[in-house]
């Protein structure tokens, strides 16, 4: 019997075939389409305006002497739209324009006595509180007074570490995958790799999700909050990851915030990532652009000298275009991205021999195997030399004892043939915004839709589909702003994302057949849909009273998970091969005779309801609702000081299934967890987390104190308390194959005694498929709600999980030399409380003594390796996770003038932590845990820690030639250079051995003693490149190893020969966690282009054609990984398998000490694009 959970939606089978079925595909386009339509032309003739910003700019009107001017006129102006609005200065001198768009503004105040003066040159960027002080001069109303210095980008209302990336940074910057998300780690106070990778076409924004890695403050990667125009895009399966990434010509500004104190923000303690869309302005402005990349423009790496790379070709081209359609009034904008790219592959493969299939046809016209290989044959290009196998190689005694009857020794079966296979990678975004204003209220719709699609490798043609991946995205954004009087505004808005996913199967009602010694029949996890819809309700009441600007508002979340599972639940697969426990319980021949004669060994995946044998049904739809309240008052006690208060109330329900069918564990009494688990049992419950608060408050205070009252320092703190919500993937693979629902086995013929295969292929290609499937299946549970041979593998969660949070604290200093250069010193710490994890708990570490079969003496369990003998393995998620975090960020800032802007930033940090890794997803949630009833023994450096970590960017254009002759202009005029780049120390790992299982279950491994110095080594790229840095010598197990039980005795393995004897203990090792620091990485990206100008084409201005080269790693660096067994499913993303001798066992491990993979070397890109 086997875990249901290989069936997910997150698992790696489901991952691998995600596809779309064509009339759902309609379907839905349909009705995207049609709300689309609604809601646009709603747009046009409503006379509710709809739109939400949260930057602001305010500030204090004075006079000559600083004596505050009440009942001044302030008037805003937005330059590009030509809107303005009014306010008047109230008795305290204050004005304040609330809920603003980016973008560049002046300000001008007017009252009798004193000239009129106007602020130019205001840039406002996302999330951004500009203070803009004014200092009227006696005079007339009809003199003017104009300041054309930009104001100085200085906090003097909010506190948080935050900086933007601008629609010029996105589109000069060199940005591999054209995905925004790779300049995130630029952001000082953020460390990580971003969406650095080792593959040329998953750091793109076409993938069904996406995400860099990337950590601020200490906090997990899954905290990280991704909005779009204010609308949460995160998935909530896998938290942190986007469900959506707008192409960079469509982004108007990315704002990430490290710590975010207003109380706006809820359900993740992370970075807060936003993306705001370009708004149309009152003239056309657009882009037309292509890039290319090809194998030829590629490099090696130190790990992949001598090597071809593989042939490839990347084409990705698009633009934009924006403006009017009522002029000051209504806008416009659209953007279009599209991705052609190929693979061609040529593989090898070993197939059938054409005498094999004759064969059969004469000697078995009858049996399925004939029959699979004439109805779906392999592609044949002629075998390699010395690749054919023929009966006698694996029948020796053939010609006495023939394998089949009639069979001829010398008669090939099988070979090597070379295979070519041209993949397809192609993905489209495109997106249209309306933005319409009216005299008390604004609106805005935003839609993207987003469709990728690949074609995979299949050598038997009848089972490839045109798609072997496509992925689905559509967001929507409505918002409305609403001015009840120059104090008072309201801001509402609606969003929803839809994810959606189908993976189809050619000839379904062929299951999946391996274990020949030539390909498989059939596909596998098909067909499955997963649909991801969340929807988002918010409300914001901003009012101005004095010196208080305070907000109130709410919103509101719902998620909707459907996993329509029933199609591949449905088709259970066969296996030929060896026993590999037993040989005397098998046929006793080479697989390939065994499918000749149709005896498969196993029929897996058989999955029923345990109550009443039949077929279970996996079409589930999982509900939670998210609801946040909160106040928010910025309160500006004088013009140079401001204090924030803020506070928080979120609460969720109780995740649940709408047709009842939640079956979660259910503890046992005792006192301790370990007591619990062993009483556990399984069963029907209501919800997943009945017992879950709703008390969940989080007050924030910060402040802003400028000392010299001139604008250019602010010295600012802050403290407060941020909740993460519990992404869905904490309970919903725990609990999505229990029992008795769900009951899985497999059918061996192995073992007569148990239900024996039936092999036949389904009656249907569709569903229902009606596969055949064991006469005899267990039916019924044991008393614990298991199956009744105590096989079932459980999981659930505790059902009065919390929200974890962390409490942040802050302080820093900003100070600008003049309103371009900045510099920024800042402090941050964090204490992270009740953080998820979750892993196998029915494993008793050091418990089993393998010498005489039995317990320790002071065990608490009597049952062996397992707490809980009625099941196999149990998941069991808690809030047992927590982290420190202290560190401190230094930026300098130059924005962009006189032709060059710049930004550098050094980070230092320490976080410790004892669950965790250095994704984002599921990754932290699920990293190992080497003893599940003392995760505080696991105390060490977290997995994300980086103690050191600089970045640069910059622009530089070279100045206009207006007085060199023409020749020259052209020549030398009109050059662009910009870069990026990245350094930070390695992160760490964990040593394990996973040879010596201290509980006899597969995947668990035991942290060894440590017999030199290891802690903390640092070692070279050569070392890591050759497995120089460490020395199995240098390792030993804690305690002493003996020969493990024969089989069919506890824990029963061939591959694990020998076990601990650790006794009472100690069983776990002094090398702890995460004690050993990785290989660092080194980036620079560079990109060269020469713009031209087009005077011809579009309006008066023309156009730029600019062409351009990007370098990726420029320097070509090797940045080595360590990457581990299993990274993705128990995420020893960083650990490494140790070779121990011993008198009683001897194991090799080449790979030890030594890093196994590299990211992208240097990449070369060529684009041309055109700017109007």
């Amino acid at each position: 019997m086997q875990a249901f959970a290989v069936i997910t939606p997150h698992s790696p089978p489901f991952a691998s075939f995600r596809r779309y079925h064509a009339g759902g595909i309609m379907k839905m386009f349909v009705r995207f389409g049609k709300l689309a339509v609604v809601v646009l032309l709603g747009l046009v003739f409503s006379a509710s305006a709809l739109a939400q910003f949260r930057s602001a700019i305010e500030g204090t009107v004075t006079d000559a002497s600083g004596a505050v001017v009440p009942d001044a006129k302030v008037t805003l102006t937005n330059i590009d739209t030509g809107i303005s609005q009014s306010v008047q200065s109230n008795e305290e001198g204050l004005f304040r324009f609330p809920s603003l768009a980016p973008g560049r503004y002046k300000v001008t105040a007017t009252k009798q006595g004193f000239a009129t003066t106007t602020q130019e040159n205001i840039t406002l960027t996302a999330e951004e509180i500009r203070t803009v002080p004014l200092a009227l001069k006696a005079g007339s109303v009809t003199d003017i007074v104009t300041i054309t210095a930009e104001a100085n980008p200085i906090q003097l209302s909010e506190v948080k570490i935050a900086s933007d990336i601008s629609a010029q940074e996105l589109s000069q910057l060199p940005l591999p995958g054209r995905n925004l998300g790779n300049l995130i780690t630029q952001v000082p106070g953020v460390t990580g790799t971003g969406l650095a990778s080792g593959n040329n076409t998953d750091n793109d924004i076409f993938g069904l999700v996406s995400g860099p890695q990337a950590n601020g403050g200490g906090q997990r990667g899954d905290g990280n909050a991704f909005y779009v125009d204010n609308t949460l895009a995160n998935s909530n399966p896998d938290p942190g990851v986007f469900n959506i990434t707008p192409n960079p010509d469509s982004v108007q500004e990315v704002h990430v915030a490290v710590n975010d104190y207003s109380a706006e923000y809820g359900r993740s303690s992370g970075l807060v990532i936003q993306s705001i869309s370009k708004t149309g302005t009152n003239a056309f402005h657009g882009s037309l652009f292509e890039y290319h990349q090809d194998n030829r423009l590629w490099a090696h790496n130190a790990l992949s000298q001598g090597q071809a790379v593989s042939v490839f070709h990347r084409n990705e081209f698009g633009g934009s275009v924006g403006g009017p359609i009522l002029k000051n009034k209504m806008f416009f904008f659209f953007s279009w991205d599209q991705k052609k790219s190929g693979t061609p592959t040529v593989f090898q493969d070993t197939i059938e021999a054409a005498e094999f299939v004759n064969y059969l046809k004469a000697n078995f016209p009858n049996n399925l195997s004939t029959k699979l290989l004439t109805s779906f044959p392999a592609t044949n290009h002629g075998f390699l030399s010395g690749t054919v196998i023929t009966v006698q190689d694996l029948a020796p005694n053939c010609a006495t004892t023939p394998p089949l009857p009639g069979i001829a020794c010398n008669m090939p079966l099988f070979g090597t043939t070379t295979e070519s296979f041209a993949g397809t990678d192609n993905g489209k975004q495109w997106n249209v915004r309306i933005d319409r204003n009216f005299t008390n209220d604004r609106f805005y719709g935003n839609v993207y839709r987003k469709v990728h699609n690949t074609q995979g490798i299949n050598t038997r043609p009848a089972f490839a589909s045109p798609d072997s991946f496509a992925g689905i995205t559509n967001y929507g954004n409505l918002d409305w702003t609403h001015t009840f009087s120059p104090a008072i505004v309201n801001d509402a808005a609606v969003g929803i994302t839809r994810i959606s996913g189908l993976g189809t199967c050619a000839n379904c009602q062929v299951p999946a057949i391996n274990g020949m010694d030539f390909a498989g029949f059939g596909v596998g996890f098909a067909p499955a849909e997963f649909i991801q819809n969340d929807f988002e309700w918010r409300d914001l009441l901003s009012w101005n009273h004095g010196k208080h600007a305070m907000k109130f508002g709410f919103d509101i979340f719902r998620d909707q998970e459907n996993d329509l599972f029933d199609g591949p639940t449905q088709r259970p697969g066969f296996s030929f091969g060896v026993n590999t426990l037993t040989s005397a319980s098998d046929f006793g021949q080479d697989p390939i005779f065994d499918f000749a004669q149709d005896l498969p060994l196993t029929q897996g995946a058989i999955n029923y309801n345990l109550n009443t044998g039949a077929l279970s049904q996996q079409s589930i739809g999982y509900r939670s609702t998210n609801f946040g309240f909160f106040g928010q008052d910025d309160w500006k006690i004088r013009p140079n000081f401001s204090i924030n208060l803020g506070l928080r109330w979120d609460f969720n329900t109780s995740p649940n299934e709408i047709s009842g069918r939640t079956s979660s564990i259910i503890l046992g009494s005792g006192s301790t967890l370990m007591q619990k688990i062993a009483g556990a049992s399984v069963g029907l419950v209501k919800s997943v987390t009945p017992n879950h608060s709703i008390a969940y408050f989080a007050p924030r205070v910060s402040f802003a104190w400028d000392p010299t009252k001139q604008g250019k320092l602010s010295i600012r703190g802050g403290v407060g308390i941020f909740y993460s919500r519990a992404p869905n993937i904490f309970w919903s693979d725990a609990i999505r194959g229990n029992p008795p629902l769900i009951g899985n086995i497999t059918a061996d013929a192995s073992n007569p005694s148990a239900p024996q295969p039936v092999y036949a292929l389904c009656p249907n290609a569709t569903t229902p498929f009606n596969c055949p499937i064991p006469a005899g299946l267990p039916t019924g549970t044991n008393p614990r709600g298991g199956a009744v041979n105590n096989t079932s593998s459980i999981g659930g969660v505790d059902p009065a999980t919390k929200q974890a949070y962390d409490i942040g604290r802050f302080l820093g200093v900003q100070y600008a030399f003049t309103p371009n250069w900045v510099v920024e010193a800042n402090y941050i710490g964090s204490q992270s409380v009740h953080l998820y994890a979750r892993t196998e708990r029915n494993r008793c570490v050091g418990c089993f003594d393998p010498a005489n079969g039995s317990v320790n003496p002071d065990a608490n369990f009597p049952n062996g390796t397992r707490p809980n003998p009625f099941f196999r393995s149990i998941s069991y998620g808690d809030n047992s996770g927590w982290a420190h975090y202290n560190g401190a960020s230094f930026s300098v800032l130059h924005r962009f003038s006189r032709s060059f802007s710049f930004q550098a930033a050094y980070t230092i940090s320490k976080t410790i932590s004892i669950v965790d890794a250095p994704g984002l997803g599921r990754d932290s949630l699920l990293s190992p845990v080497y003893n599940p009833y003392d995760l505080n023994a696991q105390r060490g450096l977290s997995s994300f820690d980086v103690p050191r970590a600089f970045t640069v960017h910059g622009i530089w254009e070279l100045p206009k030639l207006s007085h060199q002759n023409m020749v020259a202009r052209a020549v030398l005029g009109g050059w662009q250079w910009t870069g990026t780049a990245s350094m930070q120390a390695g992160y760490p790992f964990t040593i394990v051995d996973c040879n010596h299982s201290p509980t006899g279950n597969s995947g668990s491994c035991l942290i060894p003693d440590v017999t030199a110095n290891v802690k903390g080594r640092t070692c070279g790229r050569s070392a890591w490149e050759n497995g120089g840095c460490f020395s199995a010598s240098e390792f030993t197990i804690p305690c002493p190893l003996v020969q493990a039980p024969q089989a069919g005795s506890p824990p029963a393995t061939n591959t694990n020969p020998f076990l601990l004897s650790c006794g009472s203990g100690p069983w776990e090792g002094n090398a702890g966690r995460n004690s050993v620091r990785g290989p660092g990485y080194a980036n620079v990206d560079f990109s060269t282009s020469k713009y031209f100008h087009i005077p011809w084409f579009v309006g008066n201005e023309g156009a730029k054609l600019k062409i351009l080269g990007e370098f990726f790693n420029l320097f070509n660096r090797t940045n080595l990984t360590m990457s581990g067994p299993n990274d993705r499913t128990n995420n020893l993303a960083f650990t490494r398998n140790i070779a121990i001798s011993d008198p009683n066992f001897k194991s090799t491990n080449g790979n030890f000490g030594k890093a196994n993979g590299a990211l992208n070397p240097r990449q070369i890109e060529v684009g041309l694009r055109i700017e109007f």
